[in-house]
């Protein structure tokens, strides 16, 4: 890297810094006249940080604030903040929506999700009471608004679901990473719990379960990707063959099926490295599944485990996300 390069990289990063710092003093200023002033007088500051486009969502008058969150009790919704879908006065935690795949709930796995564009403000602050010391910091290292905004939403929706599943306050909750850095609860202790969480750009998810070993993960399924060369070096030889058979034409905008296929193989592998613990170096080309011999995806081939011991579900969002869940019976 070019000291010229390096610079520049510093540069934007010192100028991203500042953005946010300035805008959360603005914000806090704003919620602060809010509780005091009037509509008409709230209005006029309000649009000067709409137009500086430091939050695409920020409300425009004290209304729009207590529908957004603000005063309000706290939940996501697939509205924008400000939005008509009103939070419900007396929620008291962050549940997300709870997504159904009957085999996943068959078994005992719960799973819920969130737009991430669906944090209010007054909920990302109450987000932040929740979290520990050493997240504050690492969240803190963010630099980007938008990664910040998907960081609360992902510890949010962590925080309030498993509090409520634990029976305690969501600050009260503790975790500590094990090997591969794989979270876990460890306060209150709950034998033979697990959680897993993932996100794309646009939504996080959780998925959580009592007596069995869980991993999940998303993508959007118009995500760009050099598939041929991935599935080259981490799909097994039975996949590429399977892959090759689809035709990767498409019209523009659309998704050609050899590169849908490639998503969809990629979701279900990452959800099962993510239970599994390991990661990629299980070996992503020994972890094998068959998505045309049956009606769901099939586990068929593992480096050193059954297949018949895991479970397996994907599913399409309504916003186009795809959704791999990955389980097995916990041994502990």
């Amino acid at each position: 890297m070019t000291p010229t390069r390096l610079a520049m990289m510093e540069w934007r990063e010192r100028r991203a810094k500042f953005a946010w710092r300035f805008f959360r003093r603005s914000a806090d200023a704003f919620l602060r006249i809010a509780k005091k002033k009037s509509s008409a007088q709230v209005k006029p500051f309000a649009r000067g940080l709409r137009r500086g486009r430091l939050w695409k969502n920020f409300p425009e008058d004290a209304e729009d604030v207590s529908r957004s969150g603000a005063g309000a009790g706290m939940c996501f919704s697939d509205e924008k903040p400000g939005g008509d879908a009103a939070c419900d006065p007396g929620a008291a935690t962050l549940k997300g929506e709870e997504l159904v795949l009957e085999a996943a709930r068959s078994a005992g796995v719960i799973v819920r999700s969130a737009a991430v564009e669906a944090l209010s403000l007054r909920v990302g602050e109450e987000v932040r009471g929740w979290m520990s010391a050493d997240e504050l910091a690492r969240h803190e290292r963010y630099a980007l608004e938008r990664l910040r905004r998907r960081d609360l939403s992902t510890r949010g929706l962590a925080r309030a679901t498993l509090s409520e599943l634990a029976g305690c306050a969501p600050h009260e909750l503790v975790f500590e990473k094990g090997a591969h850095e794989r979270p876990h609860l460890v306060s209150p202790a709950l034998p033979g719990f697990d959680f897993n969480l993932a996100h794309s750009e646009e939504r996080v998810v959780l998925a959580a379960a009592q007596g069995l070993r869980v991993g999940v993960d998303i993508e959007h399924g118009n995500r760009r990707v050099d598939h041929r060369n991935v599935a080259e070096r981490f799909f097994s030889d039975y996949e590429q063959r399977a892959l090759a058979r689809l035709s990767d034409e498409a019209e523009e905008g659309q998704v050609s099926a050899r590169r849908r296929r490639f998503l969809e193989l990629w979701v279900l592998k990452e959800a099962w490295m993510k239970a599994d613990g390991r990661g990629i170096s299980a070996g992503l080309n020994q972890v094998i599944f068959d998505l045309d011999s049956h009606a769901s995806p099939r586990l068929i081939a593992l480096p050193d485990d059954a297949p018949e011991r895991w479970e397996v579900a994907l599913t399409e969002l309504d916003d186009g996300h795809l959704l791999a869940l990955a389980w097995r019976e916990n041994s502990f």
